[in-house]
């Protein structure tokens, strides 16, 4: 009874701690445990006790011995969990992550090695998902990681539990969220290189990409400065010029149309080899009807409609595009990737010269239609990449037929982002930098998966206590079954 009673005491105290070592807090069910073990222990104390101390002390060494024995093992065991934080009981699993395109494209072309720190504290549930994705960049090549402990003096540096900092060419990035998406940022940013300098017309009722609210476009900013993209404001219609150093000119849906000088002005920078990313909307009067007429586009009066496409899960409004042509900016992008446009206008192209260029790139269904069409039934384009030649230099545009999609509100649902900075990175042609980016929340590229400490916190009833009680019961039956055969020996 008391073998027994030491292995009813061991189970308990295993699966107490292994929780606790899995969880780092303390639960009803581990001290549901504990108590168990201390009661099983003490009545295995007593038992050993009494039987050492009866008149016939046949094996009352014996049975002392195993409870001196169960106690220092067990005491020895719960040492390492608590006073050995450099041990690793952590149970979930370990199998590298799936990257993204973009992240391994701008990990295999580093000239340099990266290292990478990533301090941690005892029992953090966070490690275990960083860890993992370290390894996944880490099996890419360029990329080493070492672990630390959390010191006091990390804290006062304010660096915290699964904090990653980075040293990249001599210079430290700090990341106190390492996720693959901060990670590819810090890699974008250390990237040497020329930057490009774009410029954002301003004075017409365009939208602003300082405002921070979901109508403004700050997001796409500051992820035009992560890629490595250098903004500025330029005022049209005051006469000033576009500087000589800009590389590209954002037109994001002014709601007046430009001054005939502004006009000349942008014209000429494109025929120079410029680059231009326009943002227009459906408008009865196009405020850039005369840029958009010589390169051969016209923008539909009514938003696009397309009864085949899927319904948005959002208010029930805007299109969600799944059709791509096989472009360089849409290359990665294919049927289940779908971009969201809540208001967008359908482009119309035609070739003013031969030579010209004008691809569609994202379009509606077959039967896409605008409230004005001629003919109803057609693909459709909402976006489009023109190369021109003018006066021997390469000129490029990419109009969307939609600017609110771009807006704070907008800019990450589904694959605006990618779009929009493919689109850049096509313009300035830096094509390494076209590729599908990290998403923070998708089913299938969510980077948080459930973890077996999760899992058996969310199923505590069947992780745990079922197992626990069979290994019980399991116990019981022996005693029973031994009971019983010292019975029929005695007869």
């Amino acid at each position: 009874m008391t073998r027994v009673l030491i292995l009813l005491a061991g189970v308990a105290s295993m699966f107490a701690f292994g929780t606790y070592s899995a969880f780092n807090k303390s639960t009803g069910f581990i001290l549901w445990n504990l108590v168990i073990a201390a009661v099983c222990l003490s009545g295995a104390f007593y038992l050993a006790l009494k039987t050492s101390l009866a008149p016939t002390r046949e094996h009352g060494g014996e049975l002392l011995s195993c409870i001196i024995k169960g106690t220092v093992v067990t005491g020895l065991w719960l040492s390492i969990v608590i006073f050995m934080p450099k041990v690793s009981w952590d149970l979930r699993p370990t199998s590298a992550l799936p990257i993204s395109s973009a992240t391994h494209g701008i990990v295999t072309s580093l000239d340099s090695t990266i290292e990478g720190l990533l301090y941690r504290a005892p029992g953090d549930p966070r490690i275990s998902h960083t860890r993992r994705l370290l390894k996944s960049i880490n099996s890419l090549g360029s990329f080493k990681f070492n672990e630390k402990i959390l010191s006091d003096l990390d804290k006062d540096r304010g660096i915290f539990s699964n904090t990653l900092v980075l040293k990249i060419r001599g210079q430290e990035y700090v990341l106190n969220q390492p996720n693959e998406g901060a990670i590819y940022e810090a890699l974008v940013k250390a990237r040497p290189g020329p930057k490009a300098k774009w410029i954002v017309g301003t004075g017409f009722g365009e939208g602003n990409t300082l405002e921070t609210g979901p109508s403004g476009y700050s997001g796409l900013r500051e992820a035009l400065k992560t890629e490595g993209h250098s903004i500025s404001n330029w005022i049209a219609g005051i006469g000033e010029p576009i500087p000589e150093d800009t590389k590209g000119i954002v037109l994001l849906n002014p709601e007046r149309s430009y001054p005939p000088e502004s006009t000349r002005q942008i014209s000429r920078f494109l025929e120079k080899g410029g680059r231009a990313a326009v943002f227009v909307k459906p408008a009865k009067e196009q405020p850039l009807k005369e840029l958009l007429d010589a390169y051969g586009v016209k923008v539909s009066k009514t938003p696009v409609m397309d009864p085949d496409a899927p319904r948005p899960p959002v208010d029930r409004r805007g299109l969600l595009i799944q059709r791509y042509s096989r472009h360089p900016i849409v290359r990665d992008l294919e049927v289940g990737h779908a971009t969201f446009f809540p208001f967008s206008a359908a482009l119309t192209l035609r070739k003013v010269n031969p030579m010209d260029q004008l691809s569609g790139l994202a379009f509606t269904g077959i039967n896409g239609w605008t409230k004005h069409s001629q003919t109803k039934g057609d693909f459709l384009p909402l976006t489009a990449a023109i190369e021109v030649e003018r006066r021997s230099t390469n000129s490029k545009i990419v109009i969307f037929g939609d600017s609110d999609f771009i807006s704070n509100r907008w800019l990450r649902s589904a694959y605006n982002l990618d779009l929009v900075l493919n689109s850049f990175a096509w313009l300035i042609e830096d094509e390494q930098l076209i590729a599908l980016r990290a998403k923070a929340i998708s089913p299938s590229t969510r980077q948080d998966p459930v973890s077996l400490g999760d899992g058996l916190q969310s199923f505590l009833n069947v992780g745990l206590i079922v197992p626990e009680l069979f290994l019980m019961f399991s116990a019981l039956a022996w005693i029973r079954q031994k009971s019983i055969g010292s019975q029929l020996s005695a007869r």
